[in-house]
């Protein structure tokens, strides 16, 4: 029997932090955005800064108490 994993199967990362790259699209972005929602700490890493902002509004909008921090 397989059983495929999805976001939804990932324990609580209280406690955790995490730094992801390129976290204003993409994989980046989704990443930051489930591991938020977890309740990690994410250190946010974008090369242009105003896009950075941007993808942590998005998220803020979603998850209002994330922990997040942007590095650029």
């Amino acid at each position: 029997m397989s059983t495929k994993w999805n976001t939804a199967d990932m324990p609580s990362r209280v406690g955790k932090a995490f730094l992801v790259t390129g976290a204003n699209s993409g994989l980046g972005f989704g990443t930051s955005k489930e591991l938020a929602r977890k309740g990690a700490k994410v250190v946010m890493t974008a090369r242009n800064p105003k896009k950075g902002e941007v993808a942590i509004a998005a998220i803020k909008k979603e998850e209002p108490n994330a922990d997040l921090i942007l590095v650029q």
